[in-house]
């Protein structure tokens, strides 16, 4: 989506980032997502992010959630969890695990607009805004390019604009926290079993040097 989505600095603090929850994933593999995490199964894994989540965000708040939210669920266990979340402004951008998610949506099109044959954004159901696959905000003059994917080279980058991602589950090493160049960061739910606040995303990015490796100087 093309549009810039502005917000005030002194907002600041309303807004929160995550992604790749992966509630109700419980394939058969050697260590399951919910185990690397300290989980003791999917159930506990989808519950204590309930918790979590509703602990640090708040009803009028903003989240940001940046993919891959359901896997191995239904359509109405994904409704179901997204009730008892209180925030009622989740941002909700498409990963690559979204066959669930990407229906309901579809479903929601056809109910507000008649037709299912087109993608429109943004799209609102319940407390889930639909944001398409790629997004960018200003808060204040903070320019933070988001999308499921790591984006290499993103819009303003060489301004210091944030790139925030999911996807990568700590595997990408420029995304790591710890990285020591490049504004980007995986905001997923490996790192520490949170979401990101903007305080926490402006700390770490403090600690990374700006490295321009495209045309514009």
């Amino acid at each position: 989506m093309y549009k810039i989505f502005k917000y005030k600095f002194e907002d600041r603090h309303k807004h929160f980032w995550c992604s790749d929850w992966h509630n109700f994933h419980d394939p058969q593999w050697n260590i399951p997502i919910w185990e690397s995490r300290g989980y003791k199964n999917h159930v506990h894994s989808s519950e204590e992010v309930i918790r979590v989540v509703n602990e640090r965000v708040g009803e009028n708040d903003t989240l940001w959630y940046l993919g891959d939210g359901f896997l191995n669920a239904s359509d109405g266990d994904c409704l179901g969890w997204l009730s008892r979340i209180k925030c009622q402004n989740i941002k909700y951008l498409f990963g690559n695990h979204e066959s669930n998610m990407y229906r309901l949506y579809k479903q929601e099109v056809e109910k507000q607009y008649g037709t299912n044959d087109v993608e429109i954004y943004p799209v609102r159901m319940g407390n889930v805004e639909f944001m398409g696959n790629h997004v960018e905000i200003q808060i204040g003059k903070k320019h933070i390019v988001m999308n499921h994917f790591p984006v290499r080279i993103w819009n303003k980058s060489q301004h210091g604009s944030w790139m925030l991602s999911g996807h990568s589950h700590l595997n990408d090493p420029e995304r790591r926290p710890e990285a020591p160049i490049h504004k980007a960061l995986d905001v997923g739910w490996d790192y520490k079993n949170d979401v990101w606040s903007y305080n926490d995303l402006e700390d770490v990015m403090s600690t990374k040097s700006l490295i321009v490796i495209d045309h514009h100087k």
